[in-house]
């Protein structure tokens, strides 16, 4: 038995469809940063920056239900942030695409917010599965 679950329990597929939910999220944020065009379902001023840190905050929030180890949890969801970099830095050498420092930080922004919820839920959940 590790961290409370034998292999095929339940909480061990849940963390795999997790797991799997933030790959695949992953491959979208990377997908959709480098392609050349990009439309938003919803268009207003500063859509772009909300959507970055929406996005990274999904990114560096699903560690926190897929880790069971603290310092795993936190090394994924801050390594959103040196990825949202890389991203941001190979959007310069797309075309149609422009670097952008207010992305950048966007993309941070997201990440700590997503990490603060992620520690929040995680202590809510623990503390109800003792009870």
């Amino acid at each position: 038995m590790k961290n409370g679950c034998e292999p095929g329990c339940r909480g061990s597929t849940v963390r795999k469809v997790v797991l799997a939910l933030w790959t695949v999220s992953i491959g979208v944020v990377c997908y959709a940063s480098l392609k050349p065009e990009v439309e938003f379902p919803v268009d207003f001023e500063g859509a772009d920056l909300a959507y970055h840190a929406l996005s990274y905050l999904w990114l560096s929030f699903l560690p926190f239900a897929i880790f069971p180890d603290e310092q795993k949890r936190l090394l994924y969801a801050f390594l959103m942030i040196p990825l949202g970099i890389a991203l941001e830095i190979g959007q310069g050498f797309v075309p149609g695409r422009t670097f952008s420092l207010l992305d950048m930080m966007a993309n941070s922004c997201g990440t700590l917010l997503g990490v603060i919820c992620g520690k929040y839920l995680h202590g809510v959940f623990r503390r109800r599965m003792k009870s």
